[in-house]
């Protein structure tokens, strides 16, 4: 009878007999225990990404949290040392003087014909009865527009104890084309008076600056305030002479004062109770070939003017504004009165 084989010669002391069965459960135990010390065989591939992905966004959830509780921690701690050193001052300034000087103040602002004559300019056309326009050639501030140039003679006062200092003045403009509806005729016959201090500005220029200005030649020299200012003693006023002058456009503008007392630094706006002032540039004809005032619509010339025009001599009834055509009305003789 044949012997069945046997593998009893493997057996090697210590070692037990294999088998698939046992093999498995070991595998089974060897994967358990990997899986809860962290090492060992990798769990299924999508059951492993979810646990990384859940431990990765825990981690940055509390990263983010401290990250907040800090800035918030940060900015509260700014307001609260902002609020303190606010008290702190408040408290500083009622045992000490230390109360900013006073703003400068402008006192007064008062517009010119720089140049003499009554020439004003509207934008529509209109019909004028005499009243209006001894209205409107009298005060300055009716709806006519002086013509080429103008000037606004301001007078800034110091109310302090501390000298002030004037180290510029700028002027805020917006341009567009010249006014041309009626214009009223009243040619200059001279020129205006002295002040203090004269800073003109070119509003043909991109950027017009603050320029030396000379109310007898009317012209315009170098910048103002290229090395130099303005200085106003405590309890004093000081008077400005501030002329702008177009040959382009029509614009409205304001000017704005920068003036310095002890530390503090002020922008002073000057404006005609809180409108601009306006100007625009003249359409009048001064040669002999063309109408004078034909550019305009409507217009209405002086009583000399007219007579002068016309071959006629002057009178006691001679009216102070005569409308005229102004597609073929030409200026006579030279503007004497």
């Amino acid at each position: 009878m044949r012997r069945r084989a046997s593998n009893w010669g493997a057996y090697q002391p210590g070692q037990r007999p294999s088998s698939p069965v046992g093999s498995r459960a070991r595998r089974r135990q060897a994967a358990t225990a990997a899986r809860r010390s962290g090492e060992g065989t990798a769990p299924p591939a999508h059951a492993g990404s979810w646990q990384w992905a859940k431990s990765r966004l825990a981690k940055l959830a509390v990263a983010l949290a401290a990250a907040v509780a800090v800035g918030i921690t940060g900015a509260v701690t700014g307001i609260a040392q902002d609020v303190a050193n606010g008290a702190w001052h408040g408290v500083v300034g009622l045992f000490t003087d230390d109360a900013p000087p006073p703003k400068p103040t402008i006192a007064s602002v008062t517009p010119l014909r720089i140049n003499g004559g009554g020439t004003v300019v509207f934008a529509e056309p209109m019909h004028l009865s005499e009243r209006q326009i001894e209205a409107d050639t009298n005060s300055l501030t009716g709806p006519g527009v002086l013509p080429d140039d103008t000037a606004v003679q301001v007078m800034v006062r110091n109310p302090g104890h501390d000298t002030v200092y004037v180290t510029n003045v700028q002027v805020k403009k917006v341009c567009t084309a010249p006014l041309s509806g009626t214009v009223l005729f009243d040619p200059p016959l001279g020129s205006g008076g002295e002040s203090d201090v004269g800073i003109g500005f070119d509003l043909d220029s991109p950027h017009p600056v603050p320029r030396d200005f000379s109310s007898d030649s009317l012209k315009l020299g170098g910048g103002y305030f290229l090395g130099r200012t303005v200085t106003i003693l405590p309890g004093q006023p000081q008077t400005f002479l501030l002329y702008t002058r177009t040959s382009r456009s029509y614009c409205r503008f304001r000017f704005v004062m920068t003036v310095h007392v002890d530390d503090r630094t002020y922008q002073l706006t000057i404006d005609r109770k809180g409108k601009p002032f306006e100007i625009t540039a003249g359409l009048i004809e001064k040669g002999d070939d063309k109408p004078t005032l034909g550019a305009y619509q409507v217009a209405y010339v002086s009583g000399y003017q007219a007579h002068v025009g016309a071959g006629a001599g002057m009178s006691a009834a001679t009216p102070d504004f005569v409308k005229v055509d102004p597609r073929t009305w030409k200026q006579g003789g030279p503007a004497k009165r």
